[in-house]
């Protein structure tokens, strides 16, 4: 073994990184507990869905294409150990293609799935939003998953003009709704049996198509009248039912009243925090995969030996080195330029893991904390749901007030005021959830925040309340003042989750045994 004492750092260095690259081939994990979701995504593949006022003017995008990639999007950003499922609506019914399946483990083959999905999977050309969505939740319920349906709210034929049937609301499954397309209307267009472009559908086309409505009234005096093919009459030719916009208010109608949020299909970041607030997350024994670890460590451990056997012969000095010949004088030229390169690598790389101007900017940060309270559901419910009696309960709240419209609150505290939205708020799933509206650094030094409270009962006279939050630093640029960090936000949340689960804890008096 006295071979070993010889070798030099170099070849411990190497020998490190034979270790590390042979630990990183093997695929290490770490077990570690974490929030995963699980989500079925049902996409709308009627033919107003290929409506092209997404992407940019050079490259449009169908609103279909635009949701694909958007799941994509959505499935890159969830944790190892969520899962994920896939279904299509079209006519009056939701059909589930995928059962939700792990999405680490299966996101090649999943997004291989979403990729291929096209309108001509309709079974029929109707889209009957109320009908579909009913049978979503039905689906995701079944898949004790949350629903995420993508659709553009365009009835076919045209809803009726009053009269319309309430969204049924389930009591199990959460989620949100997904409005694709512009506010603007646009064509819809009509391809021929081989998907060929044939122009678009006009007025004459919807009308000829509308063979389930409710009649409005006087309709049978109207032209062309019909009470199964044509129960709108002439009413269509003053319509624009041909052409096709986001149905954003009738979404969220229906959206609430099935008890499911709503987000427009837009930016990835924004309708993942959407999903956090309107999904509920369950805890996890999740995996994290050591391999890029150990494979960034190998390579670093070759950089250093590199540079350290090429400084070698630098440092040798010409006095004391035997006559050497031109191929000699080469390689020791060689040798100190790779030095130079290896230095400058070195510094770049550095460069690029601790210099702020490289940055991406804020990282969003979480909280999540809980408490039990010897206090019936009911009892802990009722204070929760009453959005304006958080400064009954939380110490740091020194007063709060309702605002007009009844789904806003206005807080004061140390630093001065800050503005709430609710967003959610249901007994059913034991969920209430708001967001920052109006940011306050001086406040909280934060610049936005998404916080919810889940509410358990844990036994007749048990509650756990907890409180999560995901929130981003007061300066999101990439040089932040003091006070208004990373870690400024995180401790200043941190803070405020805490000695707000205190309070509600020590709102409800002990009861003695």
């Amino acid at each position: 073994m006295n071979w070993l004492g010889r070798r030099g750092i170099a070849f411990w260095l190497l020998a490190a990184a034979f270790l590390s690259a042979t630990g990183a081939a093997f695929g290490p994990t770490l077990a570690r507990e974490r929030d995963v979701l699980t989500l079925f995504f049902v996409i709308d593949i009627t033919r107003s869905m290929l409506a092209r006022d997404h992407g940019t003017t050079d490259a449009p995008l169908s609103r279909l294409e635009q949701a694909k990639r958007t799941i994509g999007g959505v499935t890159r950003r969830l944790p190892c150990g969520s899962k994920v499922g896939l279904g299509v609506f079209a006519e009056r019914r939701s059909f589930p293609l995928i059962e939700p399946v792990e999405v680490c483990a299966n996101f090649g083959p999943f997004n291989e799935a979403v990729a291929g999905l096209e309108w001509r999977m309709a079974w029929e050309g109707d889209s009957r939003i109320l009908s579909g969505l009913a049978s979503a939740q039905d689906v995701a319920q079944k898949l004790s998953s949350d629903l995420v349906f993508i659709t553009d709210g365009h009835e076919a034929p045209p809803a009726p003009m009053e009269g319309r049937r309430t969204a049924p609301r389930s009591d199990t499954t959460a989620g949100l709704i997904l409005g694709a397309g512009g506010s603007e209307l646009v064509s819809i267009p009509k391809f021929d049996d081989l998907g060929n472009l044939d122009g678009f559908y006009s007025l004459q086309d919807i009308a000829a198509g509308a063979r389930v409505s409710i009649v409005p009234p006087g309709a049978s005096k109207s032209g062309n009248y019909h009470p199964r093919n044509n129960p709108v009459g002439n009413l269509a030719a003053t319509s624009t039912e041909h052409l096709t916009s986001v149905r954003e208010r009738y979404l969220r109608e229906i959206g609430g009243e099935a008890g499911l949020g709503y987000a427009p299909l837009s930016d990835i970041g924004a309708i993942t925090t959407e999903i956090d607030i309107h999904t509920s997350a369950h805890r996890l024994d999740a995996s994290v995969d050591l391999s890029p670890g150990l494979g960034a460590l190998s390579l670093f451990c070759i950089l250093v030996a590199y540079a350290w056997n090429a400084s070698v012969v630098w440092r040798v000095k010409p006095a004391t080195r035997p006559s050497h010949t031109r191929t000699q004088d080469r390689n020791m030229t060689f040798n100190r330029r790779n030095l130079l390169a290896t230095a400058t690598l070195a510094a770049l790389t550095g460069a690029v893991f601790t210099s702020p101007a490289l940055s991406h900017g804020p990282t969003p940060q979480k909280t999540d904390a809980s408490v039990e309270i010897e206090a019936p559901f009911d009892a802990v419910w009722n204070v929760l749901a009453d959005f304006a009696s958080i400064a009954d309960w939380h110490p740091a709240v020194h007063s709060a007030s309702p605002g007009e419209d009844g789904k806003s609150r206005v807080l004061i505290l140390d630093g001065g005021s800050i503005i709430e939205t609710l967003d959610v708020s249901s007994k059913e799933r034991g969920v209430v959830a708001w967001r920052l509206a109006t940011p306050n650094p001086d406040a909280l030094a934060v610049s936005s925040y998404n916080d919810k409270l889940m509410v358990e009962p844990t036994g007749d006279q048990m509650t756990t309340v907890r409180w999560i939050g995901r929130f981003y630093r007061a300066d999101t640029s990439n040089f932040p003042t003091e006070g208004q960090t990373d870690e400024a936000a995180m401790e200043d949340m941190t803070r405020y989750v805490e000695s707000g689960l205190a309070g509600l804890k020590a709102y409800f008096p002990v009861r003695p045994n």
